[in-house]
């Protein structure tokens, strides 16, 4: 049984006694809590084990579930009181205890029950359990101690039915091997000839007024022929094949898109006519639904121009998603769905119109500490004007409970940490950031940093720590303004890559911000050569020290950024010579200042044969400096 509680909230988790739960303090880390212990009940079922409701006068609920261990418990502190619901379920005998999700509250009653694993011969045939739809084969379904009647359904065979007995605890295989119904040819007429003998006869003339026989059979054909064609142009509402039958209530099918290793994805119209995508999960086991319903109610939060939107998540009659359909963009005549089918390398400037999207809707989605885990060009669809949006929430984490051998990543876009967390760490949000940066290399180069004949030799790649990948300007030296950002988002440890995606945005605006600089300081050094008068002379001085100041600052900031990037010397990042080319312009401009200049210039230089990056004390104390320059010129 399950109880929606759609603004439930989870505040915390504790592990304890229940004298533990009489007083909490902010040391708990669960916030500003009195005491708590002014209300509370009981419900008590014939395992021992109780259901223990404590709240205060701000409406928090402390739900307690007691294991069978005397002295321990594991506590869950929620945002709602659900005391309402404890007075329906007094006394209820059968009641084992509650399972709090993000939205909804599972009932877990003491019933009887066992499994029936089903698998069918062809497969994805339709599932019935005493007459219940429970989707398609294979499945696995939790049932009561019983006699139940399974019946599978496929169009083109016929129905298989049998009755199978469930024993508590126990699960039992049921494999069906369907029978296709034959085709059948219409018998053929076989026409005989029989000997007629030949007489003389008079014959009796047709009145003119009369109408042929021909005509009339004519006629017939035309009329059956017009029905003909008006069926032939009604389309069945159920015209498309393996879409469930079941949600023909709610979507008349338009076509089928495709098919991957979760689910498969339909183009529906709704019955208020609107275009929406259907989505239908392959779900295996039960600990693999409650999951699809907790993930799932995560992405119907996000609500983002990057990220694609989840209009409904249900498992009645059947798991679905209905989401936002995206149309694609039509290329040379042919309509592409995603990035993954989207022609590679593309130019510069849609490089980063994409990046950039995908990268503001990550930012969205981790802002509401929702992580993607398997973030890849087939899960970044497109609109007709390009621009990128992010699908498939939650469902790398829903395929890590299916019970399959399924890694719940794509192994050509993995991270160190998915591939060997016992090495790298758990994922997190800069897992995300690291399949970013894959994803911003192929747009670039057309190619990735890690390539390989076989799957082992990729995945020994990626957990090497001796082995860097080159560089996006080793395919295309216009690239290198690039190399330190998209190395530092790939970087093998965690704590080297940005921390945040909206750290990474912070230096992607630098790297396009540097380049209108430089054709900006180009314009201002011509009009300053061009300068006649003093003040005119004055103006266009202070134009182009306020642009190298600029410029200056922006390399420096980010040379520090990848001052911590693996074996940096190897990969040639050349900003440090960009900025001794700056400062070395600015000495033809300050006077007060030049001196602090040139130590300066000294140090950067010392620094760039010593191979030592820009670190940030170095690049605090240059902004001091070039201050106090422009200063020199108001």
């Amino acid at each position: 049984m399950r109880v929606y509680y759609p603004n439930v909230e989870e505040l915390g988790e504790l592990a304890g006694t229940p004298a533990a739960l009489t007083k909490l303090t902010a040391s708990t880390t669960l916030g500003n809590l009195a005491e708590v212990n002014t209300n509370n009940r009981e419900l008590t079922n014939n395992r021992g084990k109780s259901i223990v409701l404590y709240t205060d006068e701000s409406g928090i609920a402390l739900i307690q579930i007691k294991s069978d261990e005397p002295g321990k418990a594991n506590i869950k502190v929620w945002s709602q009181a659900i005391s309402d619901l404890l007075n329906m379920l007094s006394g209820n005998e059968n009641i084992a205890y509650l399972v709090m999700n993000q939205t909804t509250i599972d009932i877990v009653t003491t019933s009887k029950t066992g499994y029936v694993e089903i698998t069918s011969d062809p497969s994805n045939a339709e599932l019935y359990i005493d007459g219940k739809y429970m989707g398609t084969t294979p499945k696995t379904i939790e049932l009561n101690e019983g006699s139940h009647e399974v019946k599978i359904s496929k169009d083109g065979y016929y129905d298989y039915t049998e009755t199978v007995y469930v024993s508590a605890g126990e699960t039992i295989s049921l494999y069906a091997k369907l029978r296709m119904i034959p085709v059948t040819t219409a018998p053929t007429t076989t026409v005989t000839t029989i000997p007629t003998t030949v007489t003389t006869a008079t014959v009796t003339p047709v009145p003119q007024s009369s109408t042929p026989l021909w005509i009339g059979f004519i006629l017939m054909l035309m009329v059956l022929g017009g029905v003909f064609l008006i069926r032939s142009r009604e389309k069945p509402k159920h015209s498309i094949p393996d879409f469930p039958k079941v949600l023909l209530s709610k979507y008349q099918p338009l076509e089928f898109i495709g098919e991957g290793g979760f689910a498969r994805v339909f183009k529906c119209k709704r019955n208020d006519g609107k275009i929406v995508a259907v989505k239908i999960p392959k779900i295996t086991s039960e600990r693999m639904r409650r999951s699809f319903i907790k993930e799932m109610a995560v992405w119907l939060n996000l609500n983002h121009p990057n990220i694609v939107k989840l209009f409904d998540a249900d498992y009645i009659p059947i798991e679905h998603l209905e989401m936002e359909f995206v149309e694609g963009v039509n290329l040379k005549g042919k309509i592409i769905r995603d990035l993954e089918n989207y022609p590679k390398p593309v130019k510069e400037d849609l490089a980063l119109k994409l990046i950039k999207g995908i990268a503001l809707g990550l930012s969205h989605a981790h802002s509401k500490n929702f992580v993607h885990r398997d973030l890849k060009p087939l899960n970044i669809l497109l609109k007709s004007n390009l621009t990128p949006k992010i699908t498939d929430w939650g469902l790398a984490k829903l395929a890590l409970t299916s019970g399959s051998s399924k890694l719940g990543y794509t192994p050509l876009y993995a991270s160190p940490e998915q591939v060997m967390p016992s090495k790298y760490g758990k994922t997190d949000e800069r897992t995300d950031i690291y399949q970013l940066g894959l994803i911003f290399y192929e747009l670039l180069t057309g190619r990735l940093p890690y390539e390989g004949y076989t799957e082992q030799e990729i995945i020994g790649k990626i957990t090497d720590e001796k082995y860097v990948p080159k560089p996006p300007s080793h395919h295309n030296s216009s690239l290198s303004k690039y190399d330190g950002i998209i190395m530092k988002m790939i970087a093998k440890r965690k704590e080297l890559r940005y921390q945040s995606v909206d750290e990474f945005i912070k230096d992607l605006d630098k790297i396009q911000e540097i380049e209108k600089l430089k054709e900006s300081l180009k314009k201002s050094k011509e009009r300053l050569k061009k300068s006649k008068s003093r003040e005119e002379i004055d103006k266009n001085k202070r134009i182009v020290v306020e642009t190298l100041v600029k410029y200056a600052v922006m390399l420096a900031e980010l040379e520090s950024a990848f001052g911590e990037l693996e074996l940096r010397r190897e990969l040639k990042l050349d900003g440090i010579v960009e900025l001794i080319s700056i400062l070395e312009d600015l000495k033809l401009y300050t006077t007060q200042h030049l001196d602090d200049l040139l130590k300066a210039l000294e140090e950067l230089e010392f620094r760039l044969k010593s191979g030592w990056s820009v670190d940030k004390d170095y690049t605090n104390r240059l902004k001091v400096l070039l201050n106090r320059i422009l200063k020199e010129f108001r």
